[in-house]
């Protein structure tokens, strides 16, 4: 329901900071692509999700994502400044894992002022002191890995970090996946029931970024 996230976002009646991930990034180039066609296996799902999904966007959603920043300093409650990115400061691709090695967040992180680093990307929730800096994983609200189904993950800052995980009806969410339109909803379905653990995941990507 990408829209419709959309909308409701805009709709808060509060102050909101937005930033761009590399999702973001895809649907804003997949705008004009058309319609996309079913695919099978876990990358072709993913291909097919997002062009599906660009799909779904008005022009007023496009150009929403469009203008998002790939990162924010923001001044919070006895944290001091804290530098939000999706990736990594310098890439919305980079990975940073709970496992990531003092010496290549040392080069990632080599100029970031900020004591503290709120990052995503990675889809599982840390928060570990590295490179000289703390470095805090929020988790992900609609794809966590954390090897259960039916949560979403997230961190509220201030006056400290606190993660957390909040339960919701996953039979119900699976429904408004089939209702949706996305034609390859029993895949995504069938992988939300079975995410992969938090430690898997850090090892698969850590392996990944190791060799890039």
């Amino acid at each position: 329901m990408p829209g419709e996230a959309l909308d409701r976002l805009s709709g808060l009646d509060r102050d909101l900071l937005w930033l761009q991930g590399n999702a973001d990034r895809e649907l804003v180039r997949r705008f004009h692509a058309g319609p996309a066609s079913t695919a099978r296996g876990s990358r072709e799902l993913w291909q097919s999700l997002s062009a599906w999904a660009a799909g779904r966007l008005s022009l007023q959603h496009r150009d929403l994502l469009a203008q998002l920043p790939p990162t924010l300093s923001v001044d919070i409650e006895r944290l001091g400044p804290v530098l939000f990115c999706h990736g990594s400061p310098r890439s919305d691709e980079e990975m940073i894992t709970a496992i990531s090695s003092e010496e290549r967040l040392q080069d990632i992180l080599r100029d970031v002022e900020q004591p503290v680093m709120v990052c995503g990307h990675t889809h599982h929730q840390f928060d570990r002191r590295a490179a000289g800096k703390r470095i805090v994983n929020a988790g992900s609200i609609g794809m966590p890995y954390e090897g259960v189904s039916g949560v979403a993950c997230w961190a509220l800052l201030g006056p400290d970090v606190e993660l957390r995980q909040t339960p919701y009806d996953f039979v119900e969410a699976c429904d408004g996946i089939r209702h949706s339109g996305f034609a390859a909803a029993d895949e995504l379905i069938a992988y939300l029931a079975s995410p992969p653990s938090a430690r898997e995941v850090a090892n698969l990507f850590e392996s990944a970024a190791s060799e890039a």
